[in-house]
């Protein structure tokens, strides 16, 4: 009986050995090359919300895609852009937003998004993760 056990022993721990590597999928590489190429900055990549008010937020995606939840339980989906600190925002119906992504001033090490469309807008966008 030991010797039966024993050569099944050595037969599995042969047959582990001979298996291929676990690789990754093709998707998989080709997700993180997608990612590491991205010329969005990871200041910008993730959810952003308005204080206050957070059901009104923005996600924004490495692909340039985002998806704008307005507050009123609708939702705008579209591609955007960052050319210096001008974020633009093109929906899906092509309707275009124009906001600022800036840093904090005087020590501040936040990022915030404004609105450029509306000067007299105080409304503003925080990061939340």
């Amino acid at each position: 009986m030991k010797k039966i056990f024993s050569m099944l022993s050595i037969a599995v721990a042969l047959a582990a050995c001979s298996q291929p590597k676990n690789e990754k999928a093709p998707t998989e590489v080709a997700k993180s090359e997608e990612v590491a190429t991205s010329t969005v900055p990871k200041e910008l990549a993730g959810n952003w919300f308005t204080p206050h008010a957070a059901i009104r937020n923005i996600t924004f995606n490495a692909d340039e895609t985002y998806e704008f939840a307005l507050g009123d339980s609708t939702k705008q989906k579209g591609k955007f852009s960052l050319k210096n600190d001008t974020l633009t925002l093109v929906a899906a119906d092509n309707t275009v937003t124009k906001l600022t992504f800036t840093k904090g001033k005087d020590g501040d090490q936040n990022f915030y998004i404004k609105s450029l469309n509306d000067a007299k807008s105080t409304e503003y966008f925080v990061k939340s993760n």
